[in-house]
C-alpha cells in the first residue's frame, strides 16, 4: 500500500495549482513518506500540466488518482456531446499524468428525483467505462454523503457497482460517519472485491452551534489528523491488508490549522500501520 494525500489541501483549499508553490511544497520534510498524491482536475490547464508533472517525478511522487466534480444535469443540458467532451478532457489530463484512475464526483443543480439523478448517473457511467479504457483509466466511483445523495450508503454503491461492471470502488471512509444506516468498517467489507483506492477521511465530532463548523447530515464534525479520530482507519487498513489491497492511502485532511504538520502526523501514523 503507498501513501498519498491530496494536493490542494496542502495548499489550504487554492483555488488553483500553483505550481511553483507545489514544487517548494513538495520538498518540506514534513511530506517525507509521501509516495504519491490525489489531483483535482479542474485545478489543471494545459500549460501547468507539463510543469506539475515535471515536479512531481523529480521528487518520486506519482498521481494515485485524478478526480473532479461533475455536474452531470448542467453538462447534460447542453447535449450529449457535451458530456462527452467533458470526459474527454478529464481522460486526457489523466493519460498526461500517468494515472489510471479517474473519479468523477456526480452533482446535480436542479431539483431532480433520486430516480432521475440514478438514471443520469447511470448514463454517464456507460459513457464513462465504454471511453476510458483508450486512455488506459479505470473509472471509479466514491460514496459520497449530502442532501439527496444517491451515492452515500453501501446499498447504493452497489446498486451503480452491479449495473456497470468496469467500474470500480473508491471507499471514503469519514463520509459513511454521516450515515445513519452503515459505517466505514462495514462498507469496507462489502465491497472490497471491487475496491482499488481509499481516501482516508477522519472525523472530530464537535457541537454544530458554531457557523464555522461543517455540518452534514445535521452532524457537526471537523478533520482529524489519520488515525487520530473517531473512524476505524486501524481496523480498516486491516481488512485491507488481510485481502491483499495494494493500492494508494490517501489522506484526507481538509485544515487551515498547519496543514503540513498534520499531514506528517497522518503520514506518520500510516507508516505504523502499512506494510
Amino acid at each position: 500500500m503507498k501513501i498519498a494525500t491530496f494536493a490542494h489541501q496542502l495548499f489550504v483549499m487554492q483555488n488553483q495549482l500553483d505550481c511553483d508553490t507545489l514544487a517548494e511544497v513538495l520538498k518540506r520534510p514534513e511530506l517525507a513518506g509521501l509516495q504519491c498524491v490525489d489531483l483535482d482536475s479542474r485545478h489543471l490547464d494545459v500549460r501547468s500540466l507539463r510543469k506539475v508533472k515535471q515536479q512531481l517525478d523529480d521528487n518520486g511522487i506519482s498521481v494515485s488518482s485524478m478526480y473532479c466534480d461533475l455536474r452531470l444535469d448542467a453538462i447534460a443540458a447542453r447535449g450529449r456531446t457535451a458530456l462527452s467532451d467533458e470526459l474527454d478532457v478529464h481522460l486526457e489530463r489523466c493519460a498526461d499524468l500517468n494515472t489510471n484512475i479517474f473519479m468523477p464526483v456526480p452533482l446535480f443543480n436542479g431539483d431532480l428525483s433520486r430516480e432521475d439523478r440514478q438514471a443520469q448517473i447511470l448514463d454517464f457511467l456507460h459513457m464513462a467505462v465504454e471511453r476510458s479504457p483508450q486512455y488506459g483509466v479505470t473509472m471509479v466511483l466514491e460514496n459520497f454523503s449530502a442532501l439527496n445523495s444517491t451515492i452515500a450508503t453501501i446499498a447504493d454503491m452497489k446498486f451503480y457497482l452491479d449495473r456497470v461492471p468496469a467500474l470500480q470502488y473508491v471507499l471514503d471512509t469519514g463520509s459513511y460517519w454521516f450515515s445513519d444506516v452503515d459505517d466505514s468498517l462495514d462498507a469496507c467489507i462489502a465491497l472490497l472485491d471491487r475496491t482499488i483506492h481509499v481516501h482516508l477521511k477522519d472525523i472530530i465530532p464537535v457541537d454544530v452551534n458554531p457557523p464555522k463548523i461543517s455540518k452534514n447530515n445535521g452532524r457537526g464534525f471537523d478533520h482529524a489528523v489519520t488515525c487520530e479520530g473517531a473512524i476505524p482507519i486501524r481496523e480498516i487498513i486491516a481488512e485491507l491488508d488481510k485481502a491483499g489491497y495494494n493500492g494508494a492511502l490517501s489522506i484526507e485532511l481538509i485544515t487551515n490549522d498547519e496543514p503540513l504538520l498534520k499531514t506528517q502526523r497522518s503520514i506518520h501514523n500510516l507508516q505504523q500501520l502499512v506494510h
